[in-house]
């Protein structure tokens, strides 16, 4: 489970990563978003179900995994910083 802030708040979403080896990853949240990390581990995915496309990137900080990114939504542009929380 990942998190981000919004609003004084933390929202979660779910990243699953089907095949490590070939870094096939599912990301949930207000859409299901599928597809292969390119090799610098940056993702364009899109939702099956609308236009939405979700990009971004995952890094290691410190000791951590980030991943961050943005995406559209009715014409305005969303962008996220997240940590994982959870197993």
């Amino acid at each position: 489970m990942w998190g981000f802030t919004r609003d004084s708040s933390v929202q979660t979403f779910k990243v699953t990563i089907a095949d490590p080896q070939k870094g096939v990853v599912t990301i949930q949240s207000n859409g299901t978003f599928t597809g292969t990390l390119a090799s610098d581990y940056s993702f364009r995915f899109s939702d099956a179900s609308s236009p939405a496309v979700l990009e971004g990137r995952f890094q290691k900080k410190g000791g951590t995994i980030d991943m961050s990114g943005s995406t559209s939504f009715e014409g305005c542009t969303i962008s996220f910083t997240s940590q994982r929380i959870g197993a």
